[in-house]
């Protein structure tokens, strides 16, 4: 699922690009939110958590232009994918200044905005693979997959354990585990899952992790541990 919006100040041309999006994502399941000005998009990801993945926006949009909501889009979403809209070329420059930065001119909107949805698409694609993106009060949390150890829910907290310190969320460990969807990922334990590229050995009761932490696994648990751990290595524990 994608998370999209789109913001211009030309109720006319709003409804366009959306409906061209409707055409492009046809057969998948998107949320697309609709803004008329850049300070209510902003708005939406500062006071309700919105984490969109990719935003259409206008360039002349009137006090808060463009490429300024695109900056600041960059600081509250730093993976989210942007596309400029406009009709005038003169901004072609300035606009690269964002990061994950597209560029359609208006006129030429039906062939050339599928040509960059493409390419934002493949680029999120890419880091949801790499990355696991959580929210945290109005912004996002980035961390790459493969630098975590292992994780552990404790009353209504899960603590992701790194190579680089650990870090918290509100978000079960189910849900932490579909959105990394590695298959070096592991539940061992109603309270505990494990990145088995960084478990240095495996025991009946728990798993070596490298620096030391021992994370229990569960008697429930414990037969399928034992056989997914042998698939992923190839050998018997």
């Amino acid at each position: 699922m994608y998370r999209i919006a789109v913001c211009d100040d030309n109720r006319e041309l709003l409804e366009a690009a959306a409906e061209r999006l409707r055409i492009y994502f046809e057969g998948e399941e998107i949320v697309l939110s609709l803004f008329e000005t850049g300070e209510a998009l902003l708005n939406s990801v500062r006071e309700k958590d919105c984490l969109y993945q990719l935003a259409i926006l206008d360039i002349e949009l009137g006090e808060m232009n463009g490429i300024e909501v695109g900056d600041e889009l960059n600081r509250l979403l730093p993976d989210c994918q942007i596309i400029y809209l406009t009709g005038y070329l003169d901004y072609a420059p300035e606009v690269y200044s964002t990061r994950h930065t597209y560029y359609v001119y208006k006129p030429t909107m039906e062939k050339h905005l599928p040509l960059a949805l493409e390419k934002a698409v493949a680029a999120l694609e890419e880091l949801i693979h790499g990355r696991l993106v959580l929210p945290q009060k109005g912004e996002q949390l980035v961390l790459e997959k493969q630098t975590i150890l292992y994780m552990e829910r404790r009353l209504r907290t899960t603590i992701i354990h790194t190579t680089n310190g650990k870090m918290t969320s509100s978000l079960p460990l189910g849900e932490l585990l579909e959105m990394i969807g590695l298959p070096a990922f592991l539940r061992c334990h109603n309270s505990f899952a494990v990145n088995l590229d960084h478990a240095v050995s495996f025991r009946r009761e728990s798993f070596l992790m490298k620096g030391g932490a021992i994370v229990p696994i569960s008697n429930s648990y414990y037969a399928a541990v034992r056989e997914r751990f042998r698939k992923y290595h190839d050998v018997e524990p």
